[in-house]
């Protein structure tokens, strides 16, 4: 038998535009400190599945839990990523538990993590697998609270001078890009979001880093 030995579930602020760090997630961070206070440690987990419906996600997950999301002695999916999943539609993360599951019936000593997640890096599950019973029995932490004393960052629409926090470029069907997004800060932190589909910007935002760079908004158009 496979036993889940402990877990813990929270969402990330619901509006992307209230996160204060668009490249952080307080709940991935909360999650792995009370599997952490329950005994998880990642040396001890052999087995990883890490839910994946997007790089970025897979990436921040690794960075909280503290291993190398390059490291091919040590990649953070056993069932094979979301795209081999079928999508979040065929119910992945059931898969990757199933997947743990068969690893640890062949490993009975070593120990698994499963981590899911919803909407847009906002609902976050994680949980441990081991196939001995937990000695104390499964627990499970409610940290909402702690991710909710995160402040939430000011947004809005303005114009004028403004800084490039974060930025995409969106693409057609035959790769030709078709739009810049940005998400830019103002002087007193407030955040907006913008675009630009002039081609020269667009380029320079798949050549070069533009995060920092300072920007001119106009009716949500960008300009350097």
């Amino acid at each position: 038998m496979v036993f889940p030995q402990c877990g813990a579930d929270a969402n990330d602020h619901w509006y992307i535009s209230e996160r204060p760090d668009l490249d952080n997630s307080p709940a991935m961070t909360a999650l792995w400190r009370a599997l952490s206070g329950f005994g998880a440690n990642v040396d001890d987990l052999t087995y990883i599945d890490l839910y994946s419906c997007f790089p970025t996600v897979v990436q921040s997950a690794c960075d909280v839990i503290g291993i190398d999301a390059f490291d091919p002695a040590r990649v953070p999916t056993l069932t094979g990523g979301l795209t081999f999943g079928g999508g979040p539609g065929n119910n992945y993360t059931t898969h990757a538990i199933a997947t743990v599951v068969n690893r640890l019936r062949d490993d009975p000593n070593s120990q698994g993590l499963v981590t899911g997640l919803g909407w847009f890096a906002t609902k976050h599950s994680w949980g441990t697998y081991a196939a001995t019973p937990p000695e104390q029995g499964f627990r499970w932490r409610d940290v909402q609270a702690e991710v909710n004393a995160w402040p939430k960052c000011a947004y809005g629409v303005f114009e004028g001078d403004a800084t490039v926090e974060t930025y995409t470029v969106s693409h057609h069907r035959d790769g030709e890009p078709r739009r810049l997004i940005v998400a830019a800060r103002n002087h007193e932190g407030l955040r907006t979001w913008c675009h630009s589909t002039e081609p020269d910007l667009m380029s320079r935002a798949e050549t070069e880093e533009i995060i920092g760079v300072a920007v001119t908004l106009k009716k949500g158009v960008l300009s350097f």
